[in-house]
């Protein structure tokens, strides 16, 4: 009776040292790959930004006058102002509704819990974006339901002011 002889790699499951220079290869090309998408994606833009920073409405350079102008106009005290008005609004809005949310979900024994939980999961899934998106779509100057700001004193979603 003749016995097969496998080889030994087929055995133990490892390849040669070819194949597993070929893969570490392959591993470091797509890293340099993903890392050159990031630069392009990512690092230019950003670039193109500063430079454009930089420059006067002529295309010339200007160092950092258009900061310091900016800087020193008063819409920078407004922006600040609105932004910590609605980051105060918006922080005590939330922090005692998301507090209620989860004490129930706790301390109660609310029918379909796993149910709730889950719809609880939905902001980490769909990006913030989504969200601001569909308000504007509902609430904005051609929303479907922008005449609903009316009954709660708005007139318009895009500011304070």
């Amino acid at each position: 009776m003749t016995a097969l002889v496998e080889p030994r790699a087929a055995l133990t499951g490892r390849r040669g040292r070819a194949g597993a220079f070929g893969e570490a290869l392959a591993a470091r090309g797509g890293v340099l790959l993903l890392a050159a998408a990031l630069f392009v994606f990512l690092t230019l833009p950003l670039a193109t930004l500063l430079v454009r920073a930089l420059q006067d409405a002529d295309g010339g350079f200007a160092g950092l006058a258009n900061f310091t102008t900016y800087l020193q106009s008063p819409a920078i005290g407004e922006s600040i102002g609105n932004t910590l008005q609605f980051a105060v609004i918006t922080t005590l809005l939330t922090v005692p509704l998301a507090f209620a949310y989860a004490y129930a979900m706790q301390r109660s024994c609310i029918p379909a819990k796993a149910v709730w939980r889950a719809i609880a999961l939905v902001p980490i899934l769909a990006p913030s974006m989504l969200a601001a998106l569909s308000f504007l779509y509902l609430f904005g100057n051609q929303g479907w339901l922008n005449f609903m700001l009316a009954w709660v004193g708005l007139d318009q979603i895009y500011g304070m002011r």
